[in-house]
C-alpha cells in the first residue's frame, strides 16, 4: 500500500511570519546577525560619544552631524532590522486575500497535493528544488524564493513526519536539515 500523510492547518498572520523568518535564517545566520547587532551598538556608542564630546569640548571646525546622523540612522535600523520586518511581513500578510485560509496538504509517494479555498493542486516531487527542515517545520521551495512553510504540528501524527522525510529522500529532492 502506498504510504499517504496529511498535513492540516490554517494560513495564519502568525505562521506567514515564522515562515519569512524561516526562510531568511537561511540567508543571514545567526552568527552574522549577532555580530550586526554588536557592531552596530558599538558604533552607536561611539557615535553618541563623539556628539558628546563636540558639545562639550567644541572646536574650531564644526563636526559634520549629518554623517554622524546618518551613521546613527544605520546602527539604529541595524539593531532593529528583525523587528521591522515582522511588522512589515505583519501588515503585508493583511492585504493578501487568502489571510487565515485552511490549508491541507497531502504528501504521497509520488505526487503531492495541496487543497485550499482558492483551488486544488497536485505537483510531482519534482517541482520542489528542495526541501528545508527546521525544529519545527518544512519549507518547501518551488523556486529559489518561492516556498511554502508547512509545521510539524499540522501533521497528522509524529510517524507522518518521518514518512514525509522519506519520501523527501526517495523522490530525489534536494533535502537540507537546517536545526
Amino acid at each position: 500500500m502506498a504510504a499517504m500523510c496529511k498535513a492540516n492547518y490554517p494560513w495564519t498572520q502568525d505562521a506567514y511570519v515564522t515562515a519569512m523568518q524561516r526562510h531568511y535564517q537561511l540567508k543571514l545566520r545567526t552568527e552574522f546577525r549577532i555580530l550586526l547587532k554588536v557592531t552596530c551598538a558599538l558604533l552607536l556608542a561611539f557615535v553618541l560619544f563623539v556628539t558628546l564630546l563636540s558639545f562639550v569640548f567644541p572646536g574650531p571646525d564644526p563636526a559634520p552631524y549629518w554623517s554622524l546622523l546618518l551613521t546613527a540612522a544605520i546602527c539604529i535600523y541595524g539593531l532593529v532590522f528583525d523587528r521591522v520586518n515582522v511588522w512589515n511581513w505583519k501588515r503585508k500578510f493583511l492585504k493578501r486575500h487568502y489571510a487565515d485560509a485552511p490549508v491541507e496538504w497531502v504528501f504521497m509517494d509520488n505526487v503531492v497535493k495541496t487543497k485550499t479555498e482558492l483551488g486544488e493542486s497536485t505537483s510531482k516531487w519534482q517541482a520542489f528544488i528542495k526541501v528545508v527542515e527546521f525544529n519545527d517545520g518544512f519549507l518547501f521551495y518551488t523556486m529559489h524564493t518561492f516556498f511554502y512553510w508547512i509545521p510539524f504540528h499540522s501533521f497528522d501524527s509524529i510517524n507522518c513526519i518521518e514518512t514525509v522525510r522519506e519520501m523527501i529522500v526517495r523522490n530525489q529532492c534536494t533535502y537540507i536539515l537546517q536545526k
